[in-house]
């Protein structure tokens, strides 16, 4: 169903969001989805958090926000 739609929209990839529990992973698993998204995989970071996360992962150099 949602390879037909992409398809339709022209569309290459698609991205489930509000994934929260295995059944609902299991379910858009059988469906084709390519990817997803939600607290199943990772609860929510704040900024300052999430800059941190991927300075330990990817050890990446921090800038200063011109915000």
């Amino acid at each position: 169903m949602f390879r037909r739609l992409a398809r339709w929209w022209r569309m290459s990839t698609i991205t489930i969001e509000g994934v929260e529990t295995q059944e609902v992973h299991d379910l858009l698993k059988g469906m084709n989805a390519d990817h997803a998204q939600g607290y199943l995989y990772a609860k929510p970071l704040a900024y300052d958090d999430y800059l941190q996360y991927l300075n330990s992962q990817y050890n990446l150099k921090m800038l200063d926000s011109p915000f």
